[in-house]
């Protein structure tokens, strides 16, 4: 987990969980690919690596579950879950997730 500075309970959460590291920046350090760079770059030991923002909406709670699955292929490298727009995003948001 790389927290910039949230004030939920993402860190003290991700602190009871076994195997998950938390790293602190700034939030003025924070850019999407340069902290998701960090993370990699904080991680390379790690067997499966997990990209969410902070507004991500899990759809149950087996989906973190479901995509560590398909790393045991050796042929799979990177898996995507579906992006499902939230339930009150406007149409073009909704139509957007279409794709």
């Amino acid at each position: 987990v790389i927290d910039s500075g949230t004030k939920d309970e993402t860190v003290p959460l991700a602190s009871d969980l076994k195997n998950i590291s938390i790293f602190n920046i700034d939030s003025k350090d924070f850019n999407h690919g340069g902290t998701r760079n960090l993370a990699v770059a904080k991680t390379l030991d790690a067997d499966v690596i997990i990209f969410l923002t902070q507004d991500a909406i899990l759809a149950d709670s087996d989906a973190i579950k479901n995509l560590v699955y398909y790393f045991s292929d050796p042929l799979i490298a990177a898996v995507c879950g579906r992006q499902l727009p939230h339930k009150d995003a406007n149409p073009l948001a909704v139509h957007a997730r279409n794709f």
